[in-house]
């Protein structure tokens, strides 16, 4: 029953897996592994606080393991109450039972990774300051649990660490907005390599292209003897360039005497955070008060009130983006094309913020990757940060 339980967990059905832990502590199966998968499941139906209750539980020295045996320290609950306070700001809370569980278990990747969104989110909030101790904690997402995926590649190369005169290729990882936002190193890059080409999905080669080449696999190209997946440029250089890096695409439309205003209220439903992020098109339909919307997501077309707007490829985005005059979004891809254009941009976040890269509230409507971008922080509630 505990299997299957953990099944539904890995399948994101909290609400399958929740009966069946409370059956086991009926019971008597009062574990640690059954309160912390308990405090998973009601984490992910967004019951904090029964989630924070069974955390400790699982956590508290006096709590057996199903082996009967006991422990002073359970990392796996340590870092699951490090998420509860992380989505609530509370940082340096984080940042200590991380380090904990850590203590505990060295090579806990998992927690590392988590350790990895605190402390950036402490350096773009200022409240931390070893950038480059960020970026090589962000270097563990390849070892977690739910690494990212590369793109296929036949070639076999040589990790890249900076050195100049190679014959480079940059791989595709992550969504489609990581590869956005760290497109601004690629620059930085091309400039101290002998040859350089980037991998991308057929759909994003209007960006890259014209400035870098491009392909699906450089290993079909045989002449890149070095590669380094794209989000792990900020460690090569340790620095955050300009975030408009793609200015010389956008042209601004003229100002005219009626407000263009794009929107996007929802993004791809396998996200994480997608339960928090996405919205309902009610909340943007006010916006018409202001001025005329426009959808930017394909999914959108056919919404009462919203005329959709091309997205066949970035490209074709780009164009229909210099047709309006701002862009209001919750938190997809979207963001970061318009950052990277130089676009102005009012970002919505979600009502339970986990992306680091904002910032915590203390920074207001600032962000340090765009400044094109406002960033609009939610309290909690969709109605509330609308009339914001």
């Amino acid at each position: 029953m505990f299997e299957k339980a953990k099944k539904y967990l890995d399948n994101n059905r909290p609400e399958k897996a929740l009966p069946l832990l409370k059956k086991i502590l009926r019971d008597g199966g009062d574990y640690k592994e059954v309160w912390a998968n308990m405090g998973t499941a009601y984490r992910m139906l967004g019951d904090d606080h029964k989630a924070y209750d069974c955390l400790v539980k699982a956590a508290d020295p006096l709590t057996p393991f199903t082996d009967n045996k006991f422990a002073q320290v359970y990392p796996i609950a340590l870092n699951n109450l490090s998420l509860l306070a992380y989505t609530y700001e509370n940082d340096d809370v984080a940042a200590e039972l991380l380090h904990q569980a850590l203590t505990e278990d060295p090579l806990y990747y998992d927690a590392i990774w988590n350790l990895a969104n605190v402390r950036f989110r402490q350096y773009l909030s200022g409240n931390y300051d070893d950038l480059e101790k960020c970026f090589k904690l962000y270097e563990y997402r390849y070892k977690r649990a739910a690494s990212p995926v590369l793109l296929k590649t036949k070639g076999k190369f040589i990790q890249w660490n900076g050195e100049p005169g190679v014959n480079l290729a940059i791989l595709t990882e992550q969504g489609f907005g990581d590869q956005l936002m760290f497109g601004r190193y690629l620059k930085l890059a091309k400039s101290i390599s002998n040859k350089f080409v980037v991998q991308c999905h057929e759909r994003m080669k209007p960006i890259y292209e014209p400035e870098y080449q491009t392909c699906n696999d450089p290993g079909d190209l045989g002449e890149f003897t070095h590669a380094i997946g794209i989000c792990s440029l900020g460690r090569i250089f340790n620095e955050i360039p300009p975030g408009d890096w793609l200015n010389e695409k956008y042209i601004p439309k003229p100002k005219d005497a009626k407000l263009d205003i794009g929107v996007t209220w929802s993004g791809n439903p396998d996200h994480v955070n997608d339960r928090y992020r996405s919205t309902t098109s009610n909340y943007f339909r006010d916006l018409s008060n202001f001025g005329n919307l426009y959808t930017l997501n394909p999914t959108e077309s056919g919404t009462r009130g919203f005329t959709a707007l091309k997205s066949g490829n970035w490209g074709e985005t780009i164009s229909e983006l210099s047709k309006l005059d701002l862009v209001i979004t919750v938190d997809t891809s979207i963001v970061h094309l318009c950052g990277s254009l130089g676009m102005p941009c009012w970002l919505v976040l979600a009502l339970k913020n986990n992306d680091f890269r904002w910032g915590d509230s203390s920074c207001g409507f600032e962000n340090k990757w765009y400044p094109s971008v406002k960033v609009f922080r939610n309290n909690g509630s969709w109605e509330e940060v609308f009339e914001r």
